[in-house]
């Protein structure tokens, strides 16, 4: 499903007046909601009627960096190549191929692949965690109280 901007604009408001919630679920019906069961039992189960909204897809960044923060190895593991831009995750490496010519934090929907194959699973990057479904970015976890920025996070 796809999301319009107005949804995007009112989800970021939904974000910014409920900190604590990560995500919500917009419906084909244009209503919000905040878990995925209840989504789907406003439109029988039928995921292809509902989409998810990540806080981090509709609000640039949760947590102003001081310019006394320290941002320590922004981009260690990351590279961009001809075939699109790498994330190394652990002893993979993750090409996003659309990201070309420059460097910028995946979101969800984007596609990648491991090893020629689309990305699966679970894999950890800079204290955050990278979840793939059938080759698409699903969902990025931030560390609780972190820099909510996958290439970037504040030194102790």
């Amino acid at each position: 499903m796809k999301i319009k901007k107005e949804q995007k604009d009112q989800a970021s408001k939904i974000f910014e007046a409920n900190p604590k919630q990560d995500e919500l679920f917009l419906n084909n019906k244009g209503e919000f909601f905040t878990t995925e069961n209840l989504v789907g039992l406003s439109v029988k189960n039928d995921k292809t009627k509902y989409a998810r909204i990540l806080r981090s897809s509709v609000i640039e960044s949760e947590e102003e960096i001081d310019e006394n923060d320290e941002i320590t190895n922004p981009l260690e593991g990351v590279k961009v190549e001809s075939e699109g831009m790498f994330i190394k995750a652990g002893d993979k490496e993750i090409l996003f191929p659309a990201i070309k010519g420059e460097v910028r934090e995946p979101k969800e929907g984007d596609v990648a692949t491991i090893d020629g194959k689309d990305a699966e699973g679970s894999f950890k990057y800079n204290d955050s965690t990278l979840e793939f479904k059938a080759g698409k970015l699903e969902k990025i976890t931030y560390k609780q109280g972190g820099l909510r920025a996958l290439f970037g996070k504040k030194s102790k």
